[in-house]
């Protein structure tokens, strides 16, 4: 049985486009299209767009999600990256997701948390 990586992170001072941390019509097809990119079937998103313009959303994959919820005020985002398979080893891909996320917020600095699941 292979081990499953589950990443947690905080991004603190987020420099990427506001547009981003507020906007789910923006910020949807980004994470939709990083699932696609590291392999993985998306069976499904929901979004909610709050009143101040912060995002908490969720990828649905396959093996798994891609879960964010945004502070823009606080140029701040939490990320929750896992996918699993007890066939293959995810990690890499997981790990590759991480990167395309700070990419594309530009984080001041990620505060991260992995997780070996078995």
């Amino acid at each position: 049985m292979k081990k499953s990586l589950h990443i947690l992170a905080d991004f603190y001072g987020c420099r990427g486009e506001k547009k981003f941390l507020t906007t789910q019509k923006f910020t949807e097809p980004k994470l939709v299209s990083v699932a696609r990119r590291a392999g993985f079937k998306v069976i499904g998103t929901l979004f909610h767009e709050f009143p101040n313009g912060g995002i908490t959303g969720l990828v649905l994959v396959s093996e798994s999600h891609i879960a964010l919820h945004t502070w823009p005020e606080k140029d701040y985002l939490t990320v929750d990256v896992f996918f699993c398979n007890f066939t293959r080893d995810n990690s890499l891909k997981v790990r590759n997701a991480i990167l395309e996320l700070r990419k594309l917020f530009q984080p001041r600095k990620v505060v991260a948390r992995k997780i070996v699941r078995d």
